[in-house]
């Protein structure tokens, strides 16, 4: 059957809330469209869609005394190179050039990743991992801010309203944070993420504390472990406790997915992210 699609071109921030204001359930937003054209295979029957890769600033980097703002419209090429995120958010800058191919990551947009809401989108765990807010635009050209985590709310469903879409999000920077990220992707598909694992620590000198972890493709949404510093003292790049660490990711895996077939490749996996991760954020091993 022929598609019936329509197509609406906002130039700017204004011209974007005017179309949001007439938004309806066959109403679709466009950006990178690395993920629209798949979804065509399926056949629609009408659609109106909304192009966001022309609004002025929607894909700005930018960073203010306390935070990094990222634009929803940014692609994964343009965050992996900006020097802002690879001083502050390392985490993220490791994800974006991690994603799909080099064409993918050209055209694939850090707000269509995340208003997918694949439990295998890379951009998450790190964003997750390093506090980031959502700018939710509205059709009265009112913003409001949420947790990127509470932007999942099933697998490919988000809590994103019809008449909603992402204008940015927000990244505290961290004086001391050192963050990382490290993934095992598909063979069969352009490295599809099967497992994902970011950390990041606050550092003095050799001495760590705040450590935080979150891991991928284990839920709808990744899974967010604060602080499992806590039960040790003097932490050091050179005594990190990695048994527990690792012996923690596993048990995260085994709650996670217990009945799942992939439970025991995973719960193997993880280890050998895990020793990754670490060799990453204490600099053994580069990936920026």
């Amino acid at each position: 059957m022929p598609l019936d699609i329509m197509n609406l071109m906002p130039k700017d921030k204004k011209e974007l809330i005017e179309c949001l204001s007439q938004m309806n359930e066959d109403t679709r937003f466009v950006a990178g469209g690395t993920d629209v054209l798949p979804s065509l295979e399926g056949g629609l029957k009408k659609f109106t869609y909304i192009d966001i890769t022309h609004v002025s600033d929607m894909d700005a980097i930018k960073v203010t005394e306390d935070k990094v703002i990222v634009g929803a419209t940014a692609t994964f090429s343009d965050i992996a190179r900006n020097q802002f995120i690879r001083t502050y958010a390392q985490a993220l800058s490791m994800a974006a050039s991690q994603i799909g191919s080099v064409q993918i990551r050209n055209r694939a947009t850090i707000g269509g990743n995340v208003a997918n809401a694949s439990p295998a989108a890379d951009s998450l765990p790190a964003l997750a991992l390093l506090n980031s807010e959502v700018e939710i635009l509205g059709p009265n050209g009112q913003s409001k801010m949420i947790s990127v985590l509470d932007v999942i709310e099933d697998v490919g469903v988000s809590a994103l309203r019809p008449y909603e879409v992402i204008w940015a999000f927000h990244i505290p920077i961290r004086p001391h944070v050192r963050s990382a990220f490290v993934k095992i992707g598909s063979r069969k598909r352009v490295t599809i993420s099967r497992l994902n694992l970011a950390i990041s620590a606050k550092f003095s000198g050799e001495g760590l504390s705040d450590v935080n972890v979150c891991l991928g493709t284990l839920g709808p949404r990744p899974l967010l472990i604060a602080n499992i510093d806590r039960d040790f003292k003097d932490i050091s790049t050179k005594d990190f406790p990695i048994d527990f660490f690792l012996n923690l990711l596993t048990n995260v895996v085994d709650l996670a997915i217990p009945n799942r077939p992939s439970r025991a490749y995973k719960r193997t996996a993880v280890r050998g992210l895990g020793i990754d991760v670490l060799d990453v954020l204490f600099g053994r091993r580069c990936m920026l």
